[in-house]
């Protein structure tokens, strides 16, 4: 080789690897020239991943990567960020230019989800938890009648409705659906037992207490559906049943038992009372000096909401600590004076949640740094959730959809911060948590087109929220969400009634 030829390729390599290696090292380290401001700018990525995953992940509507014969020879084409990009669920995109984007990500028979989406530099921006729901779900009907009434658990994954197969009123029949199982169990011992009053569902998730009124006498009784075992109260306790019936000027308020297990607790006057279901005995529970209209125990106290002197006071004594054969009075707040009771919902800390269902109103009570509750908020709610997997409660009321966030920095200045999900126009007739957490399944009644919308909102509100309409009918009660994939609900669709099942991923 001809010794100016070997000077010719030492010099040309030489500036070959000057001019090359500053831009890998920069592309490498996440940097690329930004045109825009003219300078080398650290560049962020993008994670989205959905379920159902590959979808098409689109980026400001670019949705193919352009292909040349030269690509592989100008890698500065991708180092100054010209590459479309595009990619399927699940799916990492790196080395992106700070600045906000249009993110849509999209499947064939789906609803689409869009953000616009701020990138930052040195960061990923994650949306990790997309749900894609089908745009056109079709009901399979599981049960056909007229709706007579129906009774849902406080988490929305249980529902017990009475429906009417014919015309007669000796074809109610009695269901009862858990989306657990997903099963639908038919309660016979229930259908000739009278009208059903209220429901509660036992904290072990297997039995019901319930009241039904039959020739003008009301009864109370268990049902474990489980083991299709019904319990007559006023039967198996007399001493209930002379508290339920023959003291017609107070009313008896009955209740599980949080912390005793299969059990069950009456008040009247200043007494509550235990009835244990596994031995059938019946006990004092507590004794109060006064009467109370309701109280919330735990497994060392018990809380009582009582008037003195038209006044209303929350008091807590101490359930196994007594002086002179009486419950040991530990704390006492007196309240504004409205006709609450205590919340069904189970608090997520150390707060106190009172209800009044008829002005769809709650009372928050949280502590102060000597453990004394105060009122901190009073919402208008008719229904109020907590997330199980965060600080947070869900609530919503006529026309709006909110977040209720408890675990603020200063509890005793500002313990709870409320964020407007959605506001709407039409009444919201129902809503609940889907199973993921991270999105709400409302029902709206529209009394323009006569007709109800089931909505799945998201609720990470970065860039925008997505707000799918599900489906749309004459008349829709109620809803549950399951873990795979459908929805179960009570309604009119199809010029039928009954009960119907929609998958909708």
């Amino acid at each position: 080789m001809p010794k100016k030829f070997r000077i010719f390729l030492i010099i040309f390599f030489t500036l070959a690897f000057i001019v090359t290696a500053p831009p890998l090292i920069f592309y490498a380290k996440g940097y690329q020239f930004d045109f825009r401001t003219h300078r080398l700018t650290r560049t962020g990525n993008l994670f989205v991943d959905s379920y159902p995953r590959d979808a098409l992940v689109v980026v400001n509507g670019k949705t193919s990567i352009e292909h040349h014969w030269y690509d592989s020879l100008l890698f500065y084409k991708d180092i100054f960020g010209m590459v479309k990009r595009q990619g399927t669920t699940a799916s990492l995109i790196s080395n992106i230019l700070p600045g906000q984007y249009s993110v849509e990500v999209k499947k064939n028979s789906y609803h689409s989800w869009n953000k616009k989406v701020d990138i930052k530099p040195n960061q990923t921006t994650s949306f990790q938890f997309i749900q894609l729901f089908l745009d056109s779900p079709q009901p399979v009907w599981l049960d056909e009648g007229k709706i007579v009434n129906r009774w849902s658990s406080p988490n929305k994954d249980k529902i017990i409705y009475q429906i009417n197969s014919d015309s007669s009123k000796s074809s109610q029949q009695f269901k009862l659906f858990t989306t657990e199982k997903e099963s639908l169990i038919s309660l016979e011992k229930l259908t000739n037992i009278g009208k059903i009053n209220f429901v509660s569902f036992a904290p072990n998730a297997k039995s019901i207490l319930f009241s039904a009124e039959k020739d003008k006498k009301n009864t109370y009784f268990v049902f474990d559906w489980a083991e299709k075992k019904l319990i007559n109260l006023n039967q198996e306790f007399v001493k209930f049943n002379f508290i339920a019936f023959d003291k017609q000027k107070n009313t008896v308020n009955i209740k599980w038992a949080k912390n005793l297990p299969n059990t069950v607790l009456s008040k009247l006057d200043n007494t509550v009372y235990s009835m244990n279901l596994s031995d059938n005995k019946m006990s004092v529970f507590f004794q109060a000096n006064n009467p109370f209209t309701d109280w919330l125990e735990s497994s060392e106290t018990i809380e009582i909401l009582t008037m003195r002197q038209k006044k209303l006071f929350l008091e807590k004594y101490w359930l196994n600590k007594k002086n002179n054969g009486q419950n040991i009075l530990t704390a006492q707040q007196e309240l504004p004076n409205f006709p609450f009771i205590f919340s069904e919902i189970q608090p997520l800390s150390n707060s106190r949640f009172l209800t009044n269902k008829a002005k769809k109103e709650f009372m928050i009570l949280s502590p102060d740094s000597l453990g004394q509750l105060s009122v901190s908020t009073n919402i208008q709610a008719s229904e109020l959730l907590p997330f199980a997997s965060r600080n947070n409660y869900f609530y919503y009321n006529d026309h709006e959809l909110q977040i209720l966030d408890i675990s603020g920095d200063n509890p005793e200045q500002n313990p709870f911060k409320r964020e407007i999900i959605n506001r709407l126009s039409p009444i919201i007739s129902d809503a609940s948590l889907y199973p993921t957490q991270n999105y709400l399944l409302y029902i709206t009644a529209d009394t323009s087109s006569q007709q109800n919308q089931v909505f799945l909102l998201e609720i990470d509100n970065r860039g925008g929220t997505n707000n799918h309409l599900i489906f749309l009918s004459e008349k829709i009660y109620t809803c549950l969400a399951d873990s795979n994939s459908y929805l179960f609900c009570l309604g009119k669709a199809e010029n039928k009634e009954g009960f119907f099942k929609l998958k909708i991923q």
